[in-house]
C-alpha cells in the first residue's frame, strides 16, 4: 500500500492529507477550522479522464520529488510528465500567471483540462 501526502487547498480548507492511492482514494482531513470532513478525491474532477490525469500526475511527481526539492523547495510548481512548466512561492499568483499562458491554452484542447499544481516542500 503506496501512501501520499496530498496538499488540499480550497476556499473551505488548507491541510495536507493522507491518500492512499491503491484504495478508494477517500480522504480524511481537517478544515482550517478544526473541523473533519471526508470526501473521495475522484468526486473532486469533473470526468475520469481529469482523474486518471491528476492522480498519474500526483505518481510522476512523487517520482520526482527528491529532485525537485533541490531545487524548487518551498515552492509551489506546476507540473506536467516529470517537468516543471513554472513556479512561485505563491500558489494564487502562479495560477493567476500560468492561465495565461500557451500551456494551459494546449490543455484546454485536451479531454481533461486538469493541470497539476503541488507544493514542493523544503526537504523531505
Amino acid at each position: 500500500m503506496q501512501t501520499q501526502h496530498e496538499q488540499i487547498s480550497t476556499d473551505v480548507a488548507i491541510a495536507t492529507v493522507d491518500t492512499d492511492l491503491s484504495s478508494t482514494d477517500l480522504v480524511r482531513t481537517v478544515d482550517k477550522n478544526g473541523n473533519s470532513f471526508e470526501y473521495k478525491i475522484e468526486d473532486l474532477y469533473p470526468n475520469e479522464d481529469s482523474y486518471r490525469y491528476i492522480t498519474n500526475q500526483s505518481k510522476v511527481f512523487q517520482e520526482y520529488l527528491p529532485e525537485l526539492v533541490t531545487k524548487y523547495g518551498g515552492k509551489y510548481v506546476v507540473f506536467e510528465d516529470g517537468k516543471v512548466i513554472d513556479c512561485d512561492e505563491d500558489e494564487d499568483i502562479l495560477l493567476e500567471r500560468i492561465w495565461e499562458t500557451d500551456f494551459i491554452k494546449e490543455r484546454m484542447g485536451i479531454d481533461g483540462n486538469g493541470i497539476y499544481c503541488h507544493f514542493v516542500p523544503a526537504r523531505l
